[in-house]
């Protein structure tokens, strides 16, 4: 079955969410056939600006509706 796609960005000094956690998340979600697209914010906390993902998204959402 294909999982869905999901944009994820994730800020490694995250104290809201575990930095660990996250990249489990995102290591069950590949293996469940999940087309995933990651940016790691380096030294970024939870909430972080756009400017570290938003051309990266732009272009993910691009590509799947291409």
């Amino acid at each position: 079955s294909q999982g869905v796609s999901q944009f994820i960005a994730y800020g490694t000094k995250d104290g809201m969410v575990g930095m660990n956690e996250t990249i489990r998340y995102i290591e069950e979600a590949k293996n469940e056939g999940c087309n995933i697209k990651d940016i790691v914010a380096e030294g970024a906390d939870h909430g972080f600006g756009q400017e570290y993902y938003m051309e990266n998204y732009l272009q993910w959402i691009a590509s799947i509706w291409e």
